[in-house]
């Protein structure tokens, strides 16, 4: 090779190295100017959204002015109160003629524990029948209307198999959106 070749080589890849450094570099400069641009901007939108929800303009660095910006008439908003159950069987269906409809619960009782056993995700209302026969009594817990109240139940035959136990009810966990036949 000559001389005159060997310094075209040498050229060519310094070229080469040198337009790859500058899209690598080109490309971190411009991730970290849109990183704060965006950051810029978010915070702009924040400080906008938080002033508008007070009810009145406040300029960066001043206090905040004692009387509200007109605007529209604004209703504050009061959340319901819902309790919020953190374990338990939500009903969502009693089988008429079955041991929970006897025993009067109703679609909206939360079952929340069988003979003292806490129904949570861990231990399933349907885990806990289990483990009893057809026939045997079992108290169960539950809540009604924010009440906490308690019912002796007799468990029948599952109609699908005599030697399971069967409450005859639908019922979606508290903690969970699916429902489970039981």
């Amino acid at each position: 090779m000559s001389d005159r070749t060997r310094i075209y080589v040498i050229v060519g890849v310094i070229a080469v190295a040198g337009l790859l450094l500058s899209i690598l570099l080109g490309a971190v400069a411009g991730g970290v100017a849109g990183y704060f641009v965006g950051r810029e901007q978010a915070r702009s939108v924040a400080r906008d959204e938080l002033s508008a929800w007070r009810g009145w303009a406040q300029p960066q660095g001043s206090q905040p002015s004692p009387t509200p910006t007109p605007g529209p008439e604004r209703t504050p908003f009061t959340p319901p109160r819902v309790e919020i159950p953190t374990f338990g069987a939500l009903l969502t269906q009693v089988t008429p003629d079955t041991p929970a409809d006897k025993a009067g619960l109703r679609p909206g009782d939360i079952i929340v524990a069988v003979d003292d056993e806490r129904v949570t995700l861990a231990s399933d209302l349907a885990d806990i029948i289990r483990k009893y026969k057809p026939g045997d009594e079992v108290r169960i817990t539950y809540r009604r209307d924010g009440q906490e109240k308690t019912v002796r139940v007799t468990l029948g035959q599952h109609p699908d198999d005599p030697n399971r136990p069967y409450l005859g009810v639908t019922y979606t966990s508290a903690l969970q959106p699916f429902a489970t036949p039981r």
